[in-house]
């Protein structure tokens, strides 16, 4: 009767998996957030990011610092935006996260564009990475914002007021400034697929069913 149940179990447990593993993901966890409540941020203060063919007529980049609370892979980041294009337009957005290198902008590690349409809507636009970029807690990251083209984009800073430290770039070296606000940013990791939880409670039915 053992063996029975032991297998019975084994079938339950990968049709369990086959049918639910890949539909029902375990949310991200947040390794750094400084967004409000229902997702709010600023809608007055802000530090923008200017394509070289944009209505500016002048390259700009801007980048915002965060330290993650627990160490894992960058899965995705959450940024208050407005996008500068007309609602028949495409905006393509670069966010980048580099190394700290003395409270400046270093080395960077990955970029992850996406493109969104309309403009002049304030909203909170998610950016997909890779996955493959490890972040440690207790280290200090930056986020960064390039616009290529004609884009433009404002990047609101967070409230409620989470005080940060804001970096600039036109043309040469980065420039920074402590703020009373930090750029409005939510830094996730990656969504654990559910089969792997699925797959812990069948082992652990399995054990308890074979003893």
């Amino acid at each position: 009767m053992k063996t029975i149940r032991f297998f019975m179990c084994v079938v339950a447990t990968i049709t369990v998996i086959l049918v639910l593993g890949g539909t029902v993901p375990i949310k991200a966890v947040v390794m750094y957030s400084n967004i409000g409540p229902g997702g709010s941020f600023s809608g007055g203060t802000m530090s923008p990011a200017y394509g070289p063919q944009s209505i500016y007529n002048y390259d700009k980049d801007t980048a915002g610092i965060f330290t993650p609370v627990v160490s894992d892979y960058l899965g995705s980041v959450e940024v208050g935006i407005l996008a500068g294009l007309s609602i028949y337009d495409m905006a393509q957005m670069d966010l980048w996260i580099a190394a700290d290198n003395g409270n400046l902008p270093g080395q960077i590690l990955e970029t992850a564009s996406c493109t969104m349409t309309g403009g002049g809507v304030r909203h909170l636009q998610t950016v997909i990475f890779s996955g493959n970029t490890y972040l440690s807690a207790g280290t200090k990251y930056w986020i960064g914002m390039s616009a290529p083209g004609e884009n433009w984009f404002w990047w609101y800073v967070s409230e409620p007021e989470v005080s940060g430290r804001i970096a600039d770039k036109t043309t040469g070296d980065w420039s920074a400034y402590d703020y009373y606000a930090g750029l409005s940013l939510r830094v996730n990791t990656i969504p654990e697929p559910a089969t792997m939880l699925i797959l812990a409670i069948g082992i652990f039915g399995l054990r308890r069913s074979y003893k």
